[in-house]
């Protein structure tokens, strides 16, 4: 009974063609997020995940994803 909800602003077909989503049709949802729907998104979930392109900007993005989720 899992789902994959996937928040993104990327277009759904985007992220359903890529590779690494393929076979996860049934278990895959995409959805676009704004910041203001981001409590309600990541309060709905059991678990969380948070994919974060490497850099010096991104350097605190991973704690305060992880306090977000935390936090819901």
């Amino acid at each position: 009974d899992a789902r994959l909800l996937f928040v993104t602003r990327h277009p759904e077909a985007e992220v359903r063609a890529h590779p690494d989503a393929q076979g996860l049709d049934q278990l895959l949802i995409v959805r676009s997020g704004e910041r203001a729907d981001m409590p309600a998104l990541i309060a709905a979930a059991d678990a969380g995940l948070s994919f974060i392109l490497p850099g010096f900007c991104a350097t605190a993005s991973s704690p305060t994803k992880v306090g977000e989720m935390l936090a819901m």
